[in-house]
C-alpha cells in the first residue's frame, strides 16, 4: 500500500516517463489485488470462524445427548470426531489450505478479468432523464457526457482517440466533459488530449475541472482545454436557444477547488446568476456532492462523475456511502442527478462490476 504514494512521488520527480508508467502499472495492479485479497481474507475468517463455532456447539450437543460416559470413552481413545469439520488437526489444516488457495486463485482470476474490463472498448450507456415541465422543443435533447478519463500514466492519447470516435457516431446535441480529464502536467501530456479538438456538437462542448486537474496545475489545463475549442465553465453558464426554449448549461469548479486555487471555490449559485429566464437548468459538477447547493440554486439536472461507480469489487458497494451518490440517475428532490461511472480509471487498472461508460443522456418529459 505504501508503494502507491511512493511511486507517484517518483513519477513526479526522478523517474523517466516510460519507467514511471511501468512502475505505476505494477504498483497499482498489486494494490487492486491486495484490496480484494484483504476483503476476501476477512470473509474467509468470518466463514471459517462460523464453521468452527458451529462445529463446537454441535459436538457439545452430540456428546451431551450420548451421555458423559460415551464422551469420556471417546476422549480416552483420543478420537475427536467433528460434526461439520474434521477433528484431526492435520485434516483441518489441509481444509484451511484449500480455503486459502481457493481465495488466492479467485482473487488472481478477478484481477485478470478486471484488467481486461478496464482496457476494452468503452461502451455507451443510454439513459432517459425525466424532467418536470420540460419544454416540447427540448424533448429528446441529447447530451453526451464523458468523465474521469484520467489520461496520463496508463491511459494515453490512443484511448481518448477511440472515445472521441465513438462519440462521433452519436447524434449529440451537446457534449459535456465533467472533470478528471488528466493525470499529469500540460508540458508532459498536453499532446495526449489533442483528440478533444475533434469533439463537435450543435450546442457546444463544455468542460469543468475535477479534483485531479487541481493536482496538476489547474490553470494551465484550463488554458489548454480552451485552446482545443472547448468552453470551460468556472462557476458560470451559457444560454442556449433550442426551438424557442432557453437552456442554461452551467458549470462549477471542483467541490474542493477553493482549497488549492484562490478564487476557484465551487459555487452553483454564482454559476446560475443572471439565468432567471431559463426554461431548463443543467449543471456540470465533477463531484456529485454539489447536488445540495445545486438544488438550492434551482437546477433541474446535474451531471457528475468522480465516484467511478466504485470501479471494482467491493468498493462499488461502498462508493454511495462515501460520496452520497454512487452511479446512475437519482432524484434529489426536484433535481435529477446523474453520476457517470467514468470513462477511464484511476489507480488500480481494473474495472469489475462497474464498467466504464460514455453516457448518452436524453431529456424526456416526466
Amino acid at each position: 500500500m505504501l508503494m502507491a504514494p511512493v511511486s507517484l512521488l517518483l513519477r513526479r520527480t526522478v523517474l523517466p516517463d516510460d519507467v514511471g508508467v511501468a512502475v505505476n502499472l505494477v504498483v497499482f495492479l498489486q494494490m487492486g489485488a491486495f484490496l480484494m485479497l484483504f476483503v476476501a481474507s476477512v470473509l474467509r475468517d468470518l466463514g471459517w470462524g462460523s464453521l468452527v463455532g458451529a462445529d463446537r456447539v454441535l459436538r457439545w450437543v452430540r456428546d451431551r445427548s450420548k451421555g458423559a460416559g460415551a464422551a469420556a470413552a471417546g476422549q480416552e481413545e483420543g478420537a475427536v470426531v467433528g460434526v461439520i469439520l474434521p477433528g484431526e488437526p492435520s485434516r483441518r489444516a489441509f481444509l484451511q489450505n484449500v480455503f486459502n488457495l481457493s481465495m488466492v486463485g479467485t482473487v488472481g482470476t478477478l484481477t485478470g478479468i478486471g484488467y481486461h474490463e478496464a482496457h476494452k472498448k468503452v461502451g455507451l450507456n443510454r439513459v432517459d432523464v425525466p424532467v418536470r415541465g420540460l419544454p416540447a422543443s427540448l424533448e429528446g435533447f441529447t447530451i453526451v457526457q464523458i468523465s474521469d478519463t484520467h489520461i496520463g500514466p496508463s491511459l494515453k492519447g490512443d484511448f481518448l482517440e477511440e472515445v472521441v470516435e465513438t462519440i462521433g457516431g452519436v447524434d449529440a446535441d451537446l457534449i459535456a466533459v465533467t472533470g478528471d480529464l488528466i493525470d499529469g502536467y500540460v508540458p508532459a501530456i498536453g499532446h495526449e488530449v489533442q483528440a478533444l479538438s475533434r469533439l463537435k456538437a450543435p450546442h457546444g462542448v463544455y468542460f469543468v475541472t475535477g479534483n485531479h486537474e487541481h493536482y496538476w496545475d489547474a490553470q494551465a489545463w484550463i488554458d489548454h482545454v480552451r485552446s482545443l475549442g472547448l468552453t470551460v465553465l468556472n462557476n458560470e453558464h451559457r444560454m442556449v436557444e433550442v426551438g424557442g426554449a432557453r437552456l442554461m448549461i452551467a458549470g462549477v469548479t471542483d467541490h474542493r477547488a477553493g482549497a488549492t486555487l484562490e478564487g476557484f471555490a465551487s459555487d452553483p449559485h454564482k454559476a446560475a446568476a443572471g439565468g432567471e429566464g431559463a426554461d431548463l437548468r443543467v449543471l456540470l459538477a465533477h463531484q456529485p456532492r454539489s447536488a445540495t447547493e445545486a438544488a438550492k440554486a434551482g437546477f433541474d439536472v446535474q451531471l457528475s462523475g468522480h465516484t467511478h461507480g466504485g470501479q471494482f469489487y467491493p468498493w462499488n458497494f461502498i462508493a454511495g456511502a462515501v460520496h452520497g451518490f454512487s452511479a446512475g440517475l437519482t432524484a434529489f428532490g426536484d433535481l435529477q442527478v446523474f453520476v457517470s461511472r467514468g470513462t477511464g480509471y484511476w489507480g488500480p487498472p481494473m474495472r469489475l462490476g462497474a464498467p466504464a461508460e460514455i453516457s448518452v443522456l436524453t431529456l424526456r418529459r416526466a
